[in-house]
């Protein structure tokens, strides 16, 4: 089964890891928080360690790891070696509904995005993302690397 986890960034700026949330205070103003995970490996975690999260930064983890062992999420700016053309790019990793740039199917999920052309990050074996793929930013800490 693929581990269900989040990350968003706070407003001082930090990045935290956890389960989604979404808490709404007495005068119904709603808050996005993550509920931080205490211990990775039992997945413990106390619902007062929540921390108000910058929405349109969360991000939910893919279930695939970088040639580095690094968890790749949502809104991560990766280098990949395409498999067609073993040419060099730069690309978003994204989750949606899209239509596939190669061969026009429409799907929803996980996908990548370069030059405008969007494909299913699911071709990729995950030996396949062990190699040829490393994370090298994120669209909100690095954006000139879009550039």
């Amino acid at each position: 089964m693929r581990e269900t986890l989040f990350r968003g960034k706070t407003v001082r700026g930090e990045w935290v890891y956890g389960y989604l949330a979404k808490f709404r205070n007495f005068v119904n103003n709603v808050y996005t928080s993550i509920i931080q995970i205490n211990d990775f490996e039992t997945n413990e975690c106390n619902m007062q360690d929540n921390a108000c999260v910058i929405p349109e930064s969360v991000g939910q983890y893919t279930g695939l790891k970088d040639k580095n062992g690094k968890k790749i999420f949502e809104g991560d700016i990766i280098r990949a070696i395409t498999l067609d053309t073993g040419s060099e790019e730069i690309a978003v990793v994204c989750l949606g509904n899209f239509i596939d740039e190669n061969n026009g199917d429409e799907y929803i999920g996980f996908y990548i995005e370069f030059d405008g052309i969007k494909t299913t990050a699911t071709q990729l074996a995950i030996e396949e993302c062990k190699n040829n793929i490393e994370i090298i930013g994120n669209i909100y800490d690095n954006p000139e690397l879009l550039e």
